[in-house]
């Protein structure tokens, strides 16, 4: 398994088919109960005393004996028999694991989504090649440095060219589904996508989460280290 220190410095080469084919199947379930999920780790980080689930709690306020009220906000705990050891807040791991993977897709989303990077990126740079000759006849026959007749011979040449490189550029992107979680704009469309969107994206690309249990005393400071973010082994370079 991978480290979240190495996955951060390094890069990953998925499965694409079997990422792709999980994220866009028509049939799949949104969940196994039927009901909308609510808690983006919720079955998915795992305990790092017993290896089980931790699941997410609601917030809910507690009456003192002398009147005051405490706030228990909303944390992933461990709730099996015998262990009951690990709970965090979750908006710290929430917003801990939302960055993993934002940075992970941001900079090869396009591969683990099922495109081509090398190929898109050799098709900008031709695009841009044969926009950039095109613009120069027109400026060339503005100045009557070309006939009208050269200008038409140019544009007869170039411009299928142009519409292959588009055409090859459009093949080289991930799934129309999926577009939007690759490259820049991949915050703003994890901003817009639902809880059970956000854990099949988790899910399919192999990250193990796991919440160890902190020392006493500690318990009201995050430490990030405390999250043990891993990637299976297949996805490493």
């Amino acid at each position: 398994m991978r480290t979240l220190c190495g996955l951060i410095n390094g890069r990953i080469r998925p499965h694409r088919r079997s990422v792709v084919a999980l994220l866009t199947d028509p049939g799949r379930r949104t969940n196994n109960r039927g009901t909308e999920a609510r808690y983006l780790l919720t079955s998915i980080a795992h305990c790092g005393v017993r290896g089980r689930p931790v699941v997410g709690t609601n917030e809910y306020t507690y009456v003192l004996k002398n009147g005051r009220t405490r706030i228990y906000p909303h944390s992933y705990a461990c709730t099996h028999a015998g262990c009951m050891k690990v709970r965090r807040l979750m908006a710290d791991v929430d917003d801990l694991v939302t960055r993993v993977v934002l940075g992970v897709l941001e900079r090869d989303g396009v591969r683990l989504l099922g495109g081509d990077p090398t190929t898109a990126s050799h098709a900008r740079e031709r695009i841009a090649a044969i926009e950039a000759k095109l613009a120069l006849a027109a400026d060339q026959f503005a100045d009557d440095t070309i006939t009208g007749d050269q200008l038409r011979r140019v544009s007869a040449r170039l411009k299928p060219q142009l519409t292959h490189e588009r055409a090859r550029l459009a093949a080289s992107q991930p799934n129309p589904e999926l577009a939007d979680f690759a490259g820049t704009g991949i915050e703003d469309a994890w901003n817009a996508a639902d809880v059970e969107t956000r854990k099949r994206i988790i899910r399919v690309l192999g990250m193990r989460i796991t919440i160890q249990p902190v020392g006493s005393g500690n318990g009201r400071a995050f430490d990030p280290e405390s999250v043990t973010i891993e990637w299976p082994t297949a996805l490493q370079p």
